[in-house]
Order: structure tokens, then sequence, then C-alpha cells
């Protein structure tokens, strides 16, 4: 379910609780009526019986380029956890001036070299606010790419 459209007219439904129809707004309640498995309708209200696929909790950037990976991470959404993970064949240092902005904007960075780990930089806990359909869209988004990931090739 990776509509944004779909998940903003789901979210409008608590899971499992009947929402009077009239309620909705009419594309809405049209979006929903059209879409299989998410919803059951009964005495003129819907119940939401699809719920997300799981949660997203941390993004992590994995590279050789320290600079351009925390750029990335920065700019992402700190509702997530975001850390930074340097992929290198041969022993690195982070130099002062990226390491300062790495814990200034909460984002962890660890080396990964053969087959050891370094933490560099701690991830910061994230920005928990309130719960929204951007968080149960990225997770069906992780979700989709997980399948694809995973799915097997006919021939």
């Amino acid at each position: 379910m990776t509509s944004r459209a779909l998940l903003h007219g789901l979210w409008l439904l608590p899971e499992g609780v009947p929402v009077p129809a009239s309620q909705l707004p009419d594309v809405k309640l049209d979006r929903l009526r059209a879409t299989r498995g998410c919803i059951t309708e009964a005495d003129h209200s819907l119940v939401r019986t699809y719920s997300p696929p799981g949660t997203v909790d941390r993004l992590t950037f994995e590279g050789p380029q320290p600079r351009s990976l925390l750029r990335r991470a920065i700019r992402s959404t700190p509702i997530f956890e975001r850390n930074v993970v340097i992929r290198s064949q041969e022993p690195i240092t982070i130099d002062s001036r990226t390491r300062a902005e790495a814990l200034e904007w909460g984002v962890g960075i660890t080396i990964a070299c053969h087959d050891r780990t370094d933490g560099i930089v701690p991830v910061a806990a994230a920005t928990l606010g309130v719960p929204s359909v951007y968080r149960w869209w990225v997770a069906e988004l992780a979700y989709e790419a997980a399948l694809y990931e995973n799915a097997q090739l006919l021939s």
C-alpha cells in the first residue's frame, strides 16, 4: 500500500473501530471502497482491517564517502535514528569537522573495515513526535523494497 492518498484515507480510520461513512470525505470514501482488503463496511460504517506491515526505526546510509553519506543522512527526517556506515578496505579516520557535524545533527558514524566495526559517533535517539501517515508510508515503502529484494526470479 504505497499510495499516499489511500494511506491518508486509512489513517482516518482507527484499526477495528467502526467510523460512520458520513464522517469521511467523499473522495476518501470512494478510494477506500475501491481498494480490496483494507476495510469492511456494515451499518453505514467502515472498519479498517489493514495495518502497516511493520515499522521503520532507523535509516542507514552505507558507502565509502563519509561527507556525502553524512549529508544524505542529515537531509533525512530525524523521526528515525540515522546512521552512516563507512565501508573501507583500509583503516580510515574521520576528520573533526565531520564528527562535530554528525554530533550536532544526531547522526551516528560507524566504520566497517574487513571484519571489524568501530562506532565513531553514537547515533542520537529519534525525535518521536506524533505518529503520522508519513511513518506508515515509509514502512510500506520499506516492505515493498524488502519484497522486491527477496522475490525469487521465475524461469
